[in-house]
C-alpha cells in the first residue's frame, strides 16, 4: 500500500508539472524576412506595362477597330493571338473615329507619339 500511495504522489506531482509549463514561444518575425508573395493563378498573364506616347511602326500582322478607347482592350487582342508579340493602340480620331489596335510581330522599334500606347508581350 505504502508503494502504491508513493507512487501515486509522484504521479500527481508530474502532471502538476506538465500541466503548469507555459507554451513554447514561437519565434518572432524577422523583420529582413520579407512577407510571403500573394498567390495568383497559373495560368494568368504575366503583367505587362503599357508605354503611353510611344508608336510602334511596322511589323503589323493584324489591326481592328475598337469597341471603346481603352488600350487595355489593345493588350489583350495581342494576349489572345499567339502570333502577336507587341501591339500599338491609336487613339480615336487619329485613324478614323474609332480607336485602333495593330498587333504586331516581331516586335518593332518604338517612338516617341502622343497618338499612341505600345505594349510587348
Amino acid at each position: 500500500m505504502r508503494h502504491a500511495l508513493l507512487f501515486l504522489a509522484v504521479l500527481a506531482l508530474a502532471t502538476s508539472c506538465v500541466a503548469s509549463a507555459p507554451p513554447p514561444e514561437e519565434p518572432a518575425p524577422s523583420a529582413a524576412e520579407p512577407p510571403p508573395a500573394e498567390a495568383t493563378p497559373a495560368d494568368a498573364p504575366p503583367a505587362r506595362a503599357m508605354e503611353p506616347g510611344v508608336n510602334r511602326n511596322g511589323s503589323d500582322i493584324e489591326n481592328m477597330d475598337l469597341s471603346a478607347a481603352d488600350p487595355a482592350l489593345c493588350a489583350a487582342e495581342c494576349d489572345r493571338n499567339e502570333k502577336c508579340q507587341a501591339w500599338t493602340y491609336v487613339k480615336p480620331g487619329v485613324q478614323g473615329p474609332n480607336a485602333r489596335c495593330w498587333l504586331k510581330s516581331p516586335v518593332p522599334e518604338g517612338h516617341s507619339d502622343d497618338c499612341c500606347t505600345s505594349g510587348v508581350k
